[in-house]
């Protein structure tokens, strides 16, 4: 089953939404979105509530990976 996860900058902007089927994220892990932006996740949070989207597994902080 997927889940999603809402995406906020260090500053606590909110930058997207993350989409999958696997279930052990862990902070460090690194992932790449649609766009083929890669991030990592360095902290986790709770996302905001609303009515107007669907729900979300979790939030997560997320800062750019550069290669």
């Amino acid at each position: 089953m997927a889940s999603r996860y809402e995406l906020r900058n260090p500053q606590g902007d909110y930058v997207g939404t993350f989409v999958t089927d696997h279930e052990s994220w862990q902070l460090g892990d690194v992932f790449t979105t649609g766009d083929g932006c890669a991030l990592r996740i360095v902290a986790t949070t709770s996302p905001e509530v609303s009515h107007e989207r669907p729900a979300f597994a979790a939030g997560w902080t997320v800062e750019a990976v550069e290669e």
